[in-house]
C-alpha cells in the first residue's frame, strides 16, 4: 500500500499510521472487508510529505527499523508541492507522480537526499519530490490511507487520485481511505466523522439576523470560512464570501505584499458599507512569507500588514460605532531565524500573540490575558449578544 502522510503536527501525526496498522479493526466503520483490505496492504510501502527541519524525520525512519516487516520510505516531497492549496496543479502534480508512478529523481536513502537538500539551501517546505529506493509506484492491488488530518492541503492531491481533474494519468488501486472528511465533495470513505460544534460564533451572528463578511486571498480564504465555521462549508443564512486572489509567483518572498492591497481596497469599502455586523478578515503575509525564511521579504510583508491596518483603522474610525480586533492564532514571521543551528526558522511558533482593540465608542477598555477561546465571547460582548452555554470561556474585556 501507498501511504502518504506528514511529519508535521499542523497536519499530520505518524503515530496515526502505526496505531491503525498495528491495532486490529474489530468493529470497522465502513465494512469489515474493505478496512480488512486497507490495513493489510500497510507493510508494503510508506510515502512521507516533509515539512519540518529533517532532523525531525529521525523518528520515522528509525520507528520503521524497529517494526522491521517491509515497511519502508518511498518517496518525499515538501508541502509546496504535495499539499498546494492554490490550485497550482504542477507542483500537486509533480508530487502525485511520484507516489503514483515513481516518476520523480530517485534516490537511495531518505536521510541522505534531505542532507543533500539541505547543502543546496532546499529546506523542508521546498523538498522537491523524489522516489527512494526501488519502489515503482501504486499497484492495481494497493490500498491507499490518507493520514492528514487537516483537509484544506489535501483536497487538491485526493482529486488527482480520484481522477476528478484535468489530469487524465491517473493511478489505479483497490480501494482508498482518509483520516477525515476533507469535503463533502470528495466520495472517499473516512476514518473520523466530522464533529458538530453547535453556536459558533457565525451562527450567533447570523441567527440573529445580522449580516457577516468573510474576506481573504486565497492562500487563507479556507481559514476564515471553512475552518472559522468549524469544518462547515456551507455558509450560514446571512453570510458573504469573498475570495481575493494570491499572486501567481513561485514563491511569496517574491512579492511577499500578496494580495493585501487589493483586500484592504474591497475590505474598506465594505466597512463603509455598514451592512455587515462582524467581518473576519485573515492577512496571509506574515505566515507564508514567513514561511520562506527570507528576512528581507519578511520585513516587507510586516510593512505591507501595518499600512493596510492603518487603512482600516482609519475607515473604523469614519464609522463611530465600530470596533476593530487584532490578533493571531499564532507565530512566525516574529523569528525568521534559528540562531542556535544558523538556519532560517520557516515554522510556526509558539510565542505570545497580541490582542487588540481599537474602537472610539469602548475607550479605556481593560483586557486580561488569555487564549484563543476567549475571543469569540469578547467578540459577542462587543456585539451586545449573549453568549452561548457552549462556550465556556469568557470575554477577554476585564
Amino acid at each position: 500500500m501507498s501511504m502518504n502522510f506528514l511529519q508535521d503536527p499542523y497536519n499530520f501525526n505518524e503515530q496515526n499510521i502505526f496505531t491503525i496498522k498495528d491495532r486490529p479493526l474489530s468493529k470497522p466503520i465502513y465494512g469489515e472487508e474493505y478496512l480488512e483490505e486497507v490495513q493489510a496492504s500497510t507493510t508494503e510501502y510508506l510515502d512521507v510529505f516533509e515539512e519540518r527541519s529533517s532532523a525531525s524525520t529521525t523518528k520515522l525512519p528509525s520507528e520503521i527499523k524497529f517494526r522491521k516487516g517491509s515497511n519502508k520510505i518511498v518517496t518525499i516531497s515538501g508541502r509546496y508541492y504535495a499539499m498546494d492549496r492554490d490550485n497550482r496543479w504542477e507542483r500537486t502534480i509533480a508530487a502525485y507522480e511520484s507516489i503514483a508512478f515513481a516518476e520523480a529523481p530517485r534516490y537511495d536513502d531518505v536521510m541522505s537526499y534531505i542532507d543533500e537538500s539541505y547543502g543546496n539551501n532546499v529546506t523542508d517546505e521546498f523538498i522537491k519530490p523524489a522516489v527512494i529506493g526501488d519502489y515503482q509506484g501504486i499497484k492495481p492491488e494497493d490500498g491507499v490511507l490518507l493520514a492528514n488530518f487537516r483537509a484544506d492541503r489535501m483536497i487538491q492531491l485526493a482529486n488527482i487520485l480520484l481522477g476528478k481533474t484535468h489530469y487524465t494519468k491517473v493511478a489505479k488501486f483497490s480501494a482508498i481511505l482518509s483520516m477525515m472528511q476533507y469535503s463533502t465533495d470528495l466520495e472517499i470513505p473516512y476514518l473520523f466523522s466530522p464533529i458538530s460544534f453547535p453556536h459558533t460564533l457565525g451562527q450567533i451572528v447570523s441567527d440573529q439576523g445580522f449580516k457577516q463578511l468573510r474576506i481573504a486571498e486565497t492562500e487563507k480564504y479556507a481559514h476564515v470560512t471553512f475552518f472559522f465555521n468549524c469544518g462547515k462549508e456551507k455558509p450560514f443564512p446571512g453570510e458573504e464570501r469573498i475570495l481575493i486572489p494570491s499572486p501567481k509567483v513561485k514563491t511569496y518572498d517574491l512579492q511577499p505584499e500578496m494580495s493585501a492591497f487589493a483586500l484592504t481596497e474591497t475590505l474598506v469599502e465594505k466597512i463603509h458599507s455598514q451592512e455587515f455586523a462582524l467581518i473576519v478578515v485573515n492577512y496571509a503575509n506574515p505566515d507564508m512569507v514567513g514561511h520562506t525564511g527570507n528576512i528581507k521579504a519578511a520585513e516587507q510583508a510586516v510593512l505591507t500588514v501595518d499600512t493596510c491596518l492603518a487603512k482600516i483603522l482609519e475607515a473604523v474610525q469614519e464609522e463611530g460605532n465600530t470596533a476593530l480586533i487584532v490578533t493571531a492564532d499564532h507565530g512566525n514571521v516574529e523569528c525568521i531565524f534559528d540562531k542556535e543551528n544558523q538556519v532560517p526558522h520557516t515554522a510556526h511558533t509558539l510565542n505570545k500573540v497580541p490582542f487588540i482593540i481599537c474602537s472610539s465608542s469602548h475607550i479605556n477598555l481593560k483586557l486580561k490575558d488569555g487564549k484563543l477561546s476567549n475571543i469569540a465571547p469578547t467578540v459577542l460582548q462587543l456585539l451586545s449578544l449573549k453568549k452561548p452555554d457552549e462556550m465556556t470561556d469568557s470575554s477577554l474585556i476585564v
